[in-house]
This record gives structure tokens, C-alpha cells and sequence, in this order.
């Protein structure tokens, strides 16, 4: 870890987890959450009724609840879940939306990404909590069993194998266009499904820096035995890094949890577009 932000200098704890719909909750807050002031969960969501919050999915987020940790509904958003959602603790939110992977919401798919303005030390800043597509070839494999002897059946799934990648490359020119966009303190964090070596990564990652250092003493899948990076928070050159660690797995998920502490030294331009 780098040294601590200096005192006075207003600085943030935040972590990314893909904290999946089907994990199951810990009978605890985890010990890694302690300190933690904003996270970003993916593949998860809170639900909704017509007078208002109704409860979270299940793992995590049935831990953290409310009143500890708060959140603000997306602007215009026209859905019973929210879906990747950002909660906070001491932080309110001044503005939340979401980046669609299609040109029209749709409820089906998880969105690429979240956006929330917030202030920290009287300066605005903007964090991305970020999915990016997933391996689908996984599924095609587990359903080729029996076939594996049959060359045309590895060929449909090289194809399948182009197409995540595609898609995947496609996700992180549309999102670049919108980080590029923002003139203030920005924070990217989530589950890229790509290590610090795929062109997605570098893409995004172009003109911010990582909070983990080194990726490979920041492995955070699978999370039984993490060997790879995935799972990421970079930050814009207004910010200093001064620590970031893995934690422990969490209510059965495959990811581990990122969580890092970025400081916000003052004379930065106001966040937005």
C-alpha cells in the first residue's frame, strides 16, 4: 500500500464487487466492509413497489440494508429494480444515472453501467460502476458435452469466443466516449471480465490510473483461488492513491471484493460534462 493522504486532505474508501443474484447472505457484514464509505455492486439489484424500496436481492446486499447505508434512485428510471446499484455511507448522492447497453432500456439486461455525481470535501466528483459483458462461452461449453470429439462444435465455440470479445470491445468504446466526456475527479470501478493485458482494459484505462498497483498481487476471480484481475477501480489524475487490497470471498460469489482509498487534494475542477 502507498503511504496515507497527508491530514486535512479529504480522502474515500470504496470498494467494487460483483456480489451475484444467486449468492446467499453472509450472516455478518464481512470484516473487508468496515471502513468502507461508497461500493459498487454488480449482478445484484434492489427492488422496488409502487410506495418505494422494498428490500435487495439476497448475499450483500441483504446485509447492508438501510438505514447504514443509503442510495438515491436513477433519474427517469422506469423499473421496479434497480439494477448495479452504487450505496453509500455518509455520502449522498447529487445525481445518479444509468448507461443502457441498448439504445432503448431494457429490463432484461443488466446496464453497462451506473453513473453517481457526489461531493466529498466541498469538490464534486463522478464514479462509474461499471459491467462489462461476460463470458458467455462458458454456458456454450458446459452444454457441448458429448460433442467435444466433433471439430465443427470447437468452431461454433471459437465463434462464440469472437463474439464476447466483440461485444465486450464495443461496450468500452461506447463507455469511453461518456469518461471522456467528464471534466472533474472521476472514479471507475466494477467487474471489466478483463485483465490488465486485454485491449478493453487499456481502453478504458487510457489517461486514468489504477488504484491496485500491480495486477497480479490483486487477483480477485475466481475467488476460491484468485489467479486473475477482473475487477478494477481506476481514478483520473485528481486522485491519489494511498492503499488497495483484496478481501476475503463473500456469500458465495466467485469474485473477491477491490477496495481501495483514494485521497482528493484540492484545486481540481468541478465534476461533470
Amino acid at each position: 500500500p502507498a503511504a496515507p493522504p497527508p491530514a486535512g486532505i479529504p480522502a474515500l474508501t470504496l470498494a467494487t464487487f460483483n456480489a451475484k443474484l444467486d449468492c446467499v447472505t453472509p450472516p455478518e457484514p464481512p470484516a473487508w466492509l468496515r471502513g468502507v464509505e461508497l461500493i459498487g455492486i454488480q449482478e445484484n439489484r434492489l427492488n422496488f413497489s409502487l410506495d418505494g424500496y422494498v428490500g435487495a436481492q439476497c448475499g450483500l446486499l441483504g446485509v447492508l440494508g438501510a438505514p447504514a447505508w443509503s442510495f438515491e434512485r436513477p433519474r427517469d428510471y422506469p423499473f421496479a429494480q434497480y439494477l448495479n446499484p452504487v450505496l453509500t455511507h455518509g455520502l449522498r448522492a447529487d445525481s445518479v444515472t444509468q448507461v443502457h447497453r441498448t439504445a432503448a432500456p431494457d429490463m432484461r439486461l443488466h446496464p453497462l453501467a451506473t453513473r453517481a455525481a457526489f461531493r466529498l470535501g466541498g469538490q464534486g466528483f463522478v464514479v462509474y460502476n461499471v459491467h462489462l459483458h461476460s463470458f458467455t462461452v462458458r454456458a456454450a461449453w458446459a452444454a457441448g458435452r458429448g460433442r467435444r470429439a466433433d471439430l465443427r462444435w470447437w468452431g461454433g465455440l471459437l465463434g462464440v469466443l469472437r463474439r464476447d470479445y466483440a461485444v465486450r470491445a464495443l461496450e468500452a468504446v461506447r463507455l469511453k466516449r461518456l469518461l471522456e466526456a467528464e471534466r472533474g475527479p472521476l472514479v471507475v470501478l466494477g467487474d471489466f471480465n478483463s485483465t490488465p493485458d486485454n485491449w478493453d482494459y487499456h481502453h478504458l484505462a487510457r489517461g486514468l490510473r489504477p488504484a491496485a498497483g500491480l495486477w497480479r498481487r490483486q487477483a480477485t476471480f475466481p475467488a476460491t483461488l484468485p489467479l486473475v484481475q477482473i475487477d478494477h477501480v481506476l481514478a483520473s489524475p485528481h486522485w491519489r492513491a494511498a492503499e488497495a487490497r483484496v478481501g476475503r470471498p463473500t456469500g458465495g460469489s466467485d469474485h473477491r471484493p477491490l477496495i481501495a482509498r483514494l485521497a482528493l487534494p484540492a484545486a481540481t475542477a468541478p465534476a461533470g460534462r
